[in-house]
């Protein structure tokens, strides 16, 4: 217990940190498949508007049936962000990656910490290439994935 007096109300909210401000989340249940070798857009997006420069945006996308059809390949994901009308940018660089050499799936689990430093709208959005050229399902058989972007408070 601590005694009273020694500290404020007032203080303890001014200290307070790395609170949850806002969360955005979108589910998304299509097929969406890639043999480039270059970085391609899934299309599944979450935006939301920072209420400060100095906020955070913790960027989650879990679910989804991560396959391919044959041979052996290695898959990348990447987190992608935008702000306010400019194009899309890597923001995370390389998060996720699989080798498929025998029949498998797997789930996404991706997080990533982005610090954007504006007040303007943000859409963050993965993208994924396959590295054989083989095709790559960055979702299949229509099984949901999730896009999440919180803004912490800093």
């Amino acid at each position: 217990t601590i005694p009273s007096g020694n500290i404020t109300t007032a203080s303890l909210a001014a200290a307070a940190t790395g609170r949850v401000l806002q969360v955005v989340s979108t589910q998304y249940a299509s097929n969406i498949a890639t043999t480039s070798t270059s970085l391609v857009a899934t299309g599944y997006t979450a935006t939301l508007t920072p209420s400060s420069t100095s906020s955070k945006i913790l960027i989650s996308c879990t679910g989804g049936k991560i396959d391919y059809d044959s041979g052996t390949t290695y898959i990348e994901t990447h987190l992608f962000g935008k702000i306010g009308g400019a194009a899309y940018s890597d923001i995370s660089g390389l998060v996720e990656g699989f080798r498929f050499t025998n029949a498998y799936t797997n789930a996404h689990s991706i997080s990533y910490l982005w610090s954007p430093s504006t007040t303007s709208e943000v859409i963050v959005q993965p993208y994924f290439k396959s590295s054989a050229g083989s095709n790559f399902y960055f979702n299949r058989s229509n099984v949901k994935v999730t896009v999440t972007a919180m803004e912490i408070g800093a």
